[in-house]
């Protein structure tokens, strides 16, 4: 196992993967809007960090922006139609 900070950098990232997909899948249900996508870093007797951005889901791609955290780098968040 690496380094605490690449660990829970790494599951951040596959956080962030998983919500891209689930965005993804809003074109497919035909359920377009804004979303508001969270992500929450803490870890046990360390920090804790939570950030927040809108995304407009849509017929269009999209993408926001996380501000980077005391937990996390900054994080771009992309939406496609049909997972582009």
């Amino acid at each position: 196992m690496g380094h605490k900070g690449e660990t829970t950098k790494q599951f951040a990232e596959q956080q962030i993967e998983k919500t891209a997909q689930q965005l993804n899948n809003i074109a497919e249900q035909e359920a377009p809007g804004v979303y508001t996508v969270n992500l929450e870093v803490a870890r046990e007797h360390g920090g804790h960090a939570h950030r927040g951005a809108q995304i407009t889901c849509g017929q269009e791609p999209a993408k926001a922006a996380l501000a980077d955290g005391n937990e996390f780098e900054k994080a771009q968040i992309t939406y496609g139609p049909g997972g582009n």
